[in-house]
């Protein structure tokens, strides 16, 4: 039996809108791939088919390329709910997709998405925008949960390179919409006893300090306006990455009479001083991005959309390249030395756990590879190697 005749390229139907009960698909004669797109950042591929008579013609491949290239331009991960995909196109695949392909996918919660991709990098995204994506306690506690989960995974030299094969590297927290977050939700403060809004008030307070305890690297990627508790909670991340043109910073309490007490903690911490600190809850002035990097509140912004997608990937595929126990042990022991009191107490504290990477068996072979020109050897060689390669290959 002869082989069906294909259409020479792959068609892409997007979906005709943001509803995610709408279909997209990828074709390619009567084979065809569809998917659902999540609050404009999670492509769920949820099916692959291809007739028995194109078989053998790796049709299926071809449109999970299409598919992932569509995704990573749009800056989407993709769920791979279709079992060829989960099964065959990923691990055949895992060096140039697994940073976008979801591990696991949780939407059970409303207002908040939590994912993790092959790669090492969890997603925590809010992802009710027309309420602000505000800060329920419902949220904060399924945030609780997962930072615990996370807390607990054990951070190993598994290759003996000093790196960590752990599920979860680097965690980031973003949001859908044009609101990062608007902060507690007042639904579960108004009108409650005090008693109530003290158990809100305490997991909130519980997820910003987990933000800081937990070994990997957390992230806050905002694209929005940050106010009151949205603001705390990112102020809490180990690093903010910030949009130019969308990113506001604001806290807002005195503009009804009342006060930032809780969200002042993290920001106190983060910015400049504590006079600048008490200007931002006391005035309740609302600052953009590049004002936020100047005090110290954020680290890096970005100009435009792609520049921010790509910015912030960067970002978190190094992490996920470096991770290990080393960067844990330097992550707790930046917390700790920079709550020291005297200059002389902050080195006794970074000293111990100096000296413990030096006594690793990655740090010993380095420095001696260092030391007697074996390591400036092996990437000379690499070097050419790769030259050779690239010659070989025109």
């Amino acid at each position: 039996m002869s082989k069906a005749r294909l259409q020479t390229s792959i068609v892409h139907t997007p979906p005709p809108t943001t509803n995610p009960q709408d279909i997209g698909s990828f074709t390619y004669g009567d084979a065809f791939l569809k998917y659902h797109i999540y609050h404009n950042a999670t492509m769920d591929a949820y099916t692959t088919v291809v007739p028995p008579q194109y078989r053998g013609q790796k049709i299926a491949e071809k449109l999970c390329d299409a598919a992932y290239k569509y995704a990573t331009e749009q800056g989407y991960n993709v769920l791979p709910t279709c079992s060829y995909i989960a099964s065959r196109y990923i691990p055949n695949n895992i060096d140039t997709v697994g940073k976008n392909s979801l591990l696991g996918y949780d939407s059970q919660t409303e207002g908040l998405e939590i994912s993790v991709t092959h790669g090492g990098v969890a997603i925590c995204r809010f992802t009710e925008p027309r309420r602000r994506n505000p800060l329920t306690k419902v949220i904060l506690e399924k945030m609780y949960a997962f930072l615990t989960q996370c807390g607990n995974m054990e951070i190993n030299d598994d290759d003996g390179q000093g790196r960590s094969q752990a599920p979860v590297k680097v965690l980031r927290i973003e949001s859908t919409g044009p609101c990062f977050s608007s902060g507690h939700d007042f639904k579960d403060l108004g009108g409650a006893t005090r008693e109530a809004q003290k158990e809100v008030l305490d997991i909130c307070s519980a997820v910003n300090l987990k933000l800081k305890a937990i070994p990997q690297i957390s992230i806050a990627c905002v694209a929005g306006a940050a106010l009151a508790g949205g603001m705390q909670m990112l102020s809490s991340c180990d690093l903010v990455m910030a949009h130019k043109e969308k990113a506001t910073f604001c806290l807002p309490g005195t503009r009804g009479r009342g006060f930032c007490h809780t969200p002042s903690v993290s920001v106190a911490e983060r910015v400049m001083s504590t006079r600048k600190a008490f200007e931002l809850a006391i005035l309740s002035e609302e600052i953009y991005a590049i004002e936020a990097e100047k005090i110290g509140l954020v680290n890096k912004i970005f100009n435009t959309d792609e520049e921010f997608r790509n910015g912030v990937e960067d970002v978190c595929n190094r992490l996920t390249r470096w991770f290990g126990p080393n960067m844990v042990n330097g992550k707790k022991t930046f917390y700790q030395m920079i709550e020291g009191g005297s200059t002389e107490e902050k080195y006794k504290i970074a000293t111990g756990p100096m000296l413990d990477m030096f006594q690793s068996n990655l740090q010993k072979r380095t420095m001696l590879e260092f030391a007697d020109g074996t390591r400036k050897k092996r990437k000379e060689a690499q070097r050419l190697a790769k030259l050779a390669n690239n010659k070989s290959s025109k």
